[in-house]
Protein backbone atom coordinates (compact mmCIF):
# COMPACT_ATOMS: atom_id res chain seq x y z
CA UNK A 1 0.00 0.00 0.00
CA UNK A 2 1.29 3.42 -0.96
CA UNK A 3 1.65 6.00 1.80
CA UNK A 4 -0.41 9.11 1.17
CA UNK A 5 0.25 11.01 4.40
CA UNK A 6 3.32 13.15 4.92
CA UNK A 7 5.29 13.53 8.12
CA UNK A 8 3.70 16.87 9.07
CA UNK A 9 0.19 15.48 8.56
CA UNK A 10 0.99 12.44 10.71
CA UNK A 11 2.54 14.58 13.46
CA UNK A 12 -0.42 16.97 13.58
CA UNK A 13 -2.87 14.07 13.82
CA UNK A 14 -0.89 12.53 16.67
CA UNK A 15 -0.75 15.84 18.55
CA UNK A 16 -4.50 16.35 18.12
CA UNK A 17 -5.18 12.85 19.45
CA UNK A 18 -2.93 13.51 22.46
CA UNK A 19 -4.70 16.83 23.07
CA UNK A 20 -8.11 15.17 22.99
CA UNK A 21 -6.91 12.47 25.39
CA UNK A 22 -5.57 15.14 27.75
CA UNK A 23 -8.90 17.00 27.67
CA UNK A 24 -10.80 13.81 28.40
CA UNK A 25 -8.59 12.58 31.24
CA UNK A 26 -8.55 16.01 32.93
CA UNK A 27 -12.37 16.08 32.83
CA UNK A 28 -12.66 19.12 30.53
CA UNK A 29 -14.85 17.24 28.01
CA UNK A 30 -17.62 14.74 28.76
CA UNK A 31 -20.83 13.29 27.36
CA UNK A 32 -21.47 13.15 23.62
CA UNK A 33 -18.58 15.48 22.81
CA UNK A 34 -16.20 13.17 24.68
CA UNK A 35 -17.48 10.16 22.73
CA UNK A 36 -17.18 11.85 19.33
CA UNK A 37 -13.74 13.29 20.05
CA UNK A 38 -12.70 9.94 21.59
CA UNK A 39 -13.48 8.21 18.30
CA UNK A 40 -11.43 10.85 16.48
CA UNK A 41 -8.62 10.37 19.00
CA UNK A 42 -8.58 6.65 18.21
CA UNK A 43 -8.77 7.04 14.42
CA UNK A 44 -6.07 9.72 14.10
CA UNK A 45 -3.14 7.69 15.54
CA UNK A 46 -4.19 4.60 13.57
CA UNK A 47 -4.25 6.50 10.27
CA UNK A 48 -0.96 8.18 11.23
CA UNK A 49 0.67 4.83 11.91
CA UNK A 50 -0.33 3.32 8.56
CA UNK A 51 0.15 6.67 6.73
CA UNK A 52 -3.17 6.29 4.93
CA UNK A 53 -6.44 8.14 5.44
CA UNK A 54 -9.55 6.61 3.85
CA UNK A 55 -11.15 10.08 3.68
CA UNK A 56 -8.33 11.24 1.35
CA UNK A 57 -8.86 8.48 -1.23
CA UNK A 58 -12.09 9.67 -2.94
CA UNK A 59 -10.59 13.13 -3.41
CA UNK A 60 -7.13 11.97 -4.52
CA UNK A 61 -5.46 13.91 -1.71
CA UNK A 62 -1.89 13.08 -0.77
CA UNK A 63 0.26 15.00 1.70
CA UNK A 64 3.24 12.71 1.06
CA UNK A 65 6.08 14.52 -0.68
CA UNK A 66 7.34 12.84 -3.83
CA UNK A 67 10.93 11.70 -3.76
CA UNK A 68 13.06 12.85 -6.70
CA UNK A 69 13.46 9.29 -8.04
CA UNK A 70 9.85 8.23 -7.63
CA UNK A 71 7.72 7.27 -10.63
CA UNK A 72 5.27 10.22 -10.27
CA UNK A 73 8.21 12.63 -10.14
CA UNK A 74 9.65 11.01 -13.28
CA UNK A 75 6.35 11.45 -15.10
CA UNK A 76 6.70 15.19 -14.61
CA UNK A 77 10.06 15.01 -16.39
CA UNK A 78 8.46 13.38 -19.45
CA UNK A 79 6.73 16.62 -20.41
CA UNK A 80 9.80 18.13 -22.04
CA UNK A 81 13.47 17.80 -22.81
CA UNK A 82 15.48 17.10 -19.66
CA UNK A 83 19.04 16.33 -18.75
CA UNK A 84 18.83 12.75 -17.50
CA UNK A 85 22.40 11.99 -16.48
CA UNK A 86 21.26 11.92 -12.83
CA UNK A 87 18.45 9.42 -13.49
CA UNK A 88 18.68 5.66 -13.20
CA UNK A 89 18.70 3.54 -16.34
CA UNK A 90 15.11 2.49 -15.62
CA UNK A 91 14.00 6.11 -15.46
CA UNK A 92 15.88 6.97 -18.67
CA UNK A 93 14.15 4.05 -20.37
CA UNK A 94 10.79 5.41 -19.21
CA UNK A 95 11.63 8.79 -20.72
CA UNK A 96 12.79 7.31 -24.01
CA UNK A 97 9.71 5.09 -24.20
CA UNK A 98 7.45 8.09 -23.61
CA UNK A 99 9.02 10.08 -26.41
CA UNK A 100 10.94 12.43 -24.13
CA UNK A 101 14.17 13.89 -25.44
CA UNK A 102 17.22 12.44 -23.75
CA UNK A 103 20.36 14.54 -23.51
CA UNK A 104 23.48 13.34 -25.31
CA UNK A 105 25.43 13.59 -22.05
CA UNK A 106 23.50 10.66 -20.62
CA UNK A 107 25.20 7.29 -21.01
CA UNK A 108 23.65 5.10 -23.71
CA UNK A 109 21.11 2.55 -22.63
CA UNK A 110 21.71 -1.13 -23.38
CA UNK A 111 19.51 -2.50 -26.13
CA UNK A 112 17.43 -5.57 -25.41
CA UNK A 113 16.02 -7.68 -28.19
Amino acid sequence: MQKIMGTADRLIRTLIALGIAALYFTGRISGTLAIVLGIVAIIFPVTSFVARCPAYLPFGISTQKERPGSVPACRDLMRGSVLVSHLTSCQRAMLQGAGGAVSASAPPLPRTS
